[in-house]
């Protein structure tokens, strides 16, 4: 039996819900159908793939842009893992404050309460920093198009990612 494999570079795709359609014959010729829903999406790792692949395909040519640009994200990634790892932190402060049979209730009520003011403003300043990152970052990106070092394909691709981020960090 001959396995047919395939892959299928999905870089070009944008960002979005996709329908991948599969058609298989036989050699008798009789053949079936498969189709598969599936979703592109960005990360601050697929944004920075997609600006190495952009500045590989010669799309963006200046590799100081690239390396500001990635740069950029990186910075985010690390504020925003420095966050997550203060928020489990204050999230097992509170289970530990509930779980303290030592504590009243009064002093438990008044620790919880301290500790989930520090996860709103824990969230609120996450938000701060993606705004205000992914602004700079834009701003680069910007500046690399109006300079002509980024094509406008090169453009489309990375300002897609950067949408995706605003919306879904």
């Amino acid at each position: 039996m001959d396995v047919g494999w395939f892959v299928v570079n999905l870089f070009n795709y944008q960002i979005g819900m996709h329908t991948l359609a599969i058609i298989i014959y036989d050699k008798a010729g009789n053949s079936t159908e498969k189709k598969v829903n599936f979703s592109i999406t960005a990360d601050i790792k697929s944004a920075i793939a997609d600006i190495q692949e952009i500045y590989q395909r010669g799309w963006l040519k200046s590799s100081s842009r690239k390396n500001i640009l990635i740069g950029e994200l990186k910075i985010l990634d690390s504020a925003l893992d420095l966050l997550d790892k203060a928020k489990i932190k204050i999230i097992a402060q509170i289970q530990e404050a509930k779980s303290n049979s030592k504590l009243s209730a009064k002093a438990k009520e008044k620790l919880i309460a301290t500790l989930n003011k520090e996860l709103a403003e824990l969230k609120k300043n996450r938000s701060k920093i993606i705004k205000l990152d992914l602004a700079i970052f834009e701003k680069t990106l910007n500046e690399a198009k109006k300079s002509n070092y980024l094509n406008q394909a090169g453009y489309d691709i990375i300002k897609s990612d950067l949408e995706y981020l605003k919306n879904n960090l």
